[in-house]
């Protein structure tokens, strides 16, 4: 078979072809109205040569769209980041940071609008903490951390490279740099100021208040439902647990005071004698529960079990308790996969965030 470089639109062109059954290169002269005519012969040591130079030139020509965008633009806000995985202290620019919480918190195959709306989340959040925070918690000197307990989860270029393996890794890379390249500088805020933009896996399809999880009330991160039906695997996910294990656990948890289902306006419908869901707030997450003589949070059954959301319901059989969830995570903020059913649809970045986030603004910081 040959192969033929060279364009044939001018004449003359000098092409070069590869006969496949031969051991030599043979060069020759041809134009758009002739097949070639051998014009001289490559040697075997210039053919090495030539093999490394189209090597080169490929890597040259495919390197940047490999690595992704790069910014052109001047160095930007430098941050200390605790790394977890490494137990130091790197000083990175924020941007890179950002690349590598998108990659940990997202999935690199979302639509590139969910992408970008992480992205101004992830930024969003480091200059809320930065401005709120002097370091992280036991670590002096560092201002952020990757560690997922305290900030937000982070991965380097290098563990992707061998978590995606090299064909993954370029594409899904160059995905992750481009939302963060194309959103550089921009945050949301709230009368002015950068938010606490939290955010989370699914919500279930609604997401929750901040003072149903956490104890303030935040303007910003209100009950809003998600705008188009999530493709998730997080919905209606089994967690089973023994009556015994079940009872044993709860043991460690500090009780709240009983509040009937009357008070609160929605009817238990889960009666059980050994457990039974007494309260919920109005998206259905579960606000209180009784398990055996002890009433506890939703939040607090959930860190206990290790639930993936405080939005389920619960049925026995036998001895064992099954738990039906909704959603995965706490649901305050952004839905991620909300987010991506959203931007499927037709929706950018910035529709995405203000829909989860009431009343903020998409602000260049810098």
């Amino acid at each position: 078979m040959l192969r033929q470089w060279g364009f044939f639109g001018v004449r003359p062109v000098v092409a070069i072809r590869l006969a496949a059954w031969r051991r030599r290169w043979r060069m020759y002269v041809a134009d758009a109205w002739s097949r070639g005519v051998p014009n001289t012969s490559i040697p075997g040591s210039t053919r090495g040569m030539l093999n490394v130079l189209l090597a080169l030139t490929a890597l040259y020509f495919f390197a940047g769209w490999f690595r992704g965008p790069v910014d052109q633009s001047s160095p930007g806000l430098q941050v200390a980041v605790w790394r977890e995985d490494a137990q130091r202290i790197q000083v990175m620019d924020l941007e890179e940071y950002l690349r590598g919480v998108v990659a940990a918190e997202m999935p690199a195959g979302f639509h590139i609008e969910a992408l970008k709306a992480q992205a101004v989340a992830a930024r969003t959040y480091a200059i809320y903490t930065m401005n709120n925070r002097p370091n992280v918690p036991g670590r002096p000197g560092a201002v952020l951390s990757t560690d997922h307990r305290i900030d937000q989860a982070w991965v380097s270029e290098d563990a992707l490279r061998r978590q995606w393996g090299f064909l993954e890794f370029y594409w899904r890379w160059r995905r992750i740099c481009s939302a963060v390249d194309e959103t550089r500088g921009l945050i949301m805020t709230y009368a002015g100021r950068p938010i606490l933009a939290v955010f989370h896996s699914d919500s279930g399809g609604v997401t929750e208040d901040s003072e149903n999880y956490w104890s303030q009330r935040v303007p910003y991160l209100r009950s809003v439902k998600d705008p188009v039906q999530a493709n998730s695997p997080y919905r209606d996910v089994r967690h089973v647990v023994s009556q015994a294990d079940l009872l044993a656990k709860v043991k460690s948890v500090q009780s709240v005071p009983a509040v009937t289902a009357t008070s609160a306006g929605t009817a238990a419908t889960n009666r059980s004698k050994t457990i039974e869901i007494v309260e919920r707030y109005p998206s259905g997450r579960v606000k209180i529960v009784r398990v055996g003589d002890k009433y506890v949070t939703g939040r607090d059954l959930r860190e206990l079990l290790q639930l993936r959301s405080v939005w389920f319901d619960v049925f026995e059989s036998g001895s064992e308790v099954h738990f039906i969830q909704q959603g995965n995570g706490h649901g305050v903020g952004m839905s991620q996969y909300g987010a991506d059913a959203y931007a499927r649809h037709g929706a950018d970045f910035k529709s995405i965030l203000k829909h989860y986030y009431t009343g903020v603004e998409i602000t260049a910081w810098y």
